[in-house]
């Protein structure tokens, strides 16, 4: 096998003794690595300008130069370069302050063997390339989170701020040498759905939850001069041995809510517009369907019949239109009440027991007691219903749907709706809840593509989550997660409707 010839290591030595000079000449040229030598600093200054080295063998002690101040000299003239410090064995302190000051090494004149010579050099000059990688690292990591068009901010294990990014200053109006080493929640986030965020972050050092990094949130976010502005905030844990950082970003969304809220006006605008000619032409086709405007042919009939589907179809469109505009909006009435899960899960499967059997497949129920939630029946029911008559829709003939209403581990009640259908592929997932979404062609009834985006809206007013999961060919799994309701919380007043309405405004 051919080898390829190693290159020498070239060495500058700045030592003011000829014997030293010497000496160390000897050694490295029988380490098989080339030396140049120079008797003062201004020399070995010289030097650098002109040649690249490997390594630099120093006297901190030199007739023009004595001290750290020498070992600055030369950093600064080829800061790429390791620096191995020579000491008398009474300057061995200083060998000390060396390392401190950015030398890779020191070596006590008179104590240096030929083994330990290699070695030190050696290990110097891994250690600076190795250094130099990671400033590299760290220069090319600080430039990108510099250039983010996120805000970027790390805090300690006491939410003590340690890093503020350039879009930080921007954006919360404070620089990063005002901002480090204060509370978090006082300079971003001082609202209560920020108070309770960092709550979750204070039990991931405590009990080790890790609910708060599941996904991105939406907080209130305040400038530095008062302004408050809605922000989507993301979170997670860097782990460096024995300490934690939590990293965070935040956008501010202040263009993409008001895109929002225009577009749900502009949604509630049209559908009115569109309501009541559409309820005219209905009840118009109606009268002629009951023989008003005389009998019609049987061909006529049918498309007076098609007509009349169509416009409730539009009508129903328009409905879930004008729901989702409100709930976009926060301007959605909550009746909200104490509920008991399991009768709300109850309630649900009764009503589509009788259908189920007609088409074969069967509904169970698993719910555990003591199940209680702050949540609006009606709306609650909805969302339900439209999991379950999904799941059912897709059904195969001889299968069962679940639904199940438990205690969650981060003190949530969740709602499932399980079927045995086939399932929706993975990426078709992220899209269910997106408006005017339909993943399925299998030419059942068809719907508005609205339904799972007013349940998205539903959950997100009662301060709650949704979600699915599912594997093509093995069926589905929707689920609703709302805050549990514990015994000695306080019951809404009847002028509390609109509780979660006000929190979806903020």
């Amino acid at each position: 096998m051919k080898y390829e010839k190693q290159k020498r290591k070239n060495i500058l030595v700045v030592e003011d003794s000829a014997t030293q000079r010497e000496l160390l000449k000897v050694m490295l040229d029988e380490l098989g690595m080339d030396v140049e030598v120079a008797a003062d600093l201004a020399t070995g200054l010289s030097l650098l300008k002109t040649n690249q080295y490997d390594a630099v063998m120093l006297d901190l002690i030199l007739p023009d130069s004595a001290g750290i101040e020498t070992l600055i000299a030369v950093s600064s003239a080829q800061a790429w370069t390791p620096i191995v410090v020579l000491t008398s064995l009474e300057e061995e302190s200083l060998g000390d302050e060396a390392l401190r000051a950015g030398a890779e090494d020191y070596l006590v004149k008179g104590e240096v063997s030929q083994q330990g010579l290699s070695r030190s050099l050696r290990y110097a000059i891994e250690r600076k390339k190795q250094s130099s990688r990671i400033c590299e690292s760290e220069k090319r990591l600080r430039t990108t989170i510099d250039n983010s068009y996120d805000a970027f901010i790390a805090v300690d294990e006491n939410l003590n701020i340690v890093e503020w990014n350039t879009k930080a200053e921007e954006m919360f109006g404070y620089t990063f040498k005002e901002a480090r080493g204060r509370d978090l929640s006082v300079m971003s986030f001082p609202h209560a759905d920020g108070g309770a965020v960092i709550t979750e972050l204070r039990n991931y050092f405590e009990k080790k939850q890790a609910d708060v990094f599941s996904g991105r949130r939406e907080l209130i976010a305040r400038h530095r001069g008062g302004r408050e502005f809605p922000a989507e905030v993301a979170f997670f844990p860097v782990e460096q041995g024995l300490t934690t950082t939590i990293c965070t970003f935040v956008s501010d969304i202040s263009d993409r809510k008001e895109f929002e809220k225009h577009t749900s006006e502009f949604y509630s605008t049209v559908a009115h517009e569109l309501r009541a000619p559409l309820t005219s032409i209905k009840a118009s086709l109606r009268l002629m369907e009951g023989g008003l405007a005389g009998n019609l042919p049987a061909k006529a009939k049918g498309m007076v019949t098609i007509g009349r589907d169509s416009c409730d179809r539009l009508i129903r469109l328009i409905g879930d239109l004008l729901d989702l505009s409100k709930f976009e909006a926060g301007k959605m009435p909550l009746d909200l009440a104490r509920l008991d899960a399991k009768d709300l899960i109850s309630r649900v499967a009764g009503e589509f027991k009788g259908n189920a059997a007609n088409l074969q497949v069967r509904i169970a129920e698993e719910t555990e007691d003591n199940c209680m939630v702050l949540a609006d029946s009606d709306r609650i029911i909805q969302v339900l219903t439209n999991f379950l008559s999904n799941a059912l829709k897709f059904s195969p003939e001889g299968s069962t749907i679940t639904l199940t209403a438990k205690h969650s581990t981060n003190d949530h009640i969740r709602f499932t709706v399980k079927d045995q259908g086939p399932g929706i592929a993975k990426h078709n997932i992220s899209k269910l809840f997106q408006k005017f979404q339909q993943v399925h062609n299998s030419g059942a009834t068809e719907g508005t593509g609205l339904g799972l985006a007013i349940c998205k809206a539903i959950a997100g007013q009662h301060m709650g989550d949704i979600g699915v999961s599912s594997e093509q060919g093995k069926g589905c799994e929707f689920w609703l997660e709302l805050p549990a309701y514990e015994v000695g919380d306080k019951q809404p007043s009847n002028n509390s409707k609109n509780l979660f309405a006000a929190n979806a405004q903020n």
